[in-house]
């Protein structure tokens, strides 16, 4: 990603990604301001939180598709936290795709 710096889209649908190949992304996120989608659609195992994050700092941002992704309970709080600090600090997320999770039991009020 430090590279491509005028990636527009990332899909990682269906990659099988792993949380340590999430944290490499993760940092070419950081940088990547031009990003305007990533679909992390169908990656069960992933912890994708930092990766979430780090999209804060994309000013371009537009559509990020998770559905059925981060399955399992114990992943959630940390996603849903940084769901929260990227829709607090980027005012570009016109799509958000969760369908197919549980995120919804892990939602406090601050999403009201």
């Amino acid at each position: 990603m430090s590279d491509h710096l005028s990636v527009r889209e990332l899909d990682l649908s269906s990659t099988g990604l792993q949380t340590s190949g999430a944290k490499e992304i993760a940092d070419g996120l950081m940088r990547a301001k031009n990003i305007e989608v990533i679909k992390l659609r169908d990656n069960a195992s992933v912890d994708s939180s930092q990766m979430i994050y780090n999209l804060a700092f994309s000013p371009k941002i537009k559509h990020i598709d998770l559905t059925r992704s981060c399955t399992g309970a114990n992943k959630w709080p940390a996603i849903v936290e940084a769901l929260f600090k990227l829709l607090k600090i980027s005012g570009s997320v016109e799509t958000l795709m969760l369908g197919g999770t549980d995120i919804s039991q892990h939602l406090s009020l601050d999403f009201n």
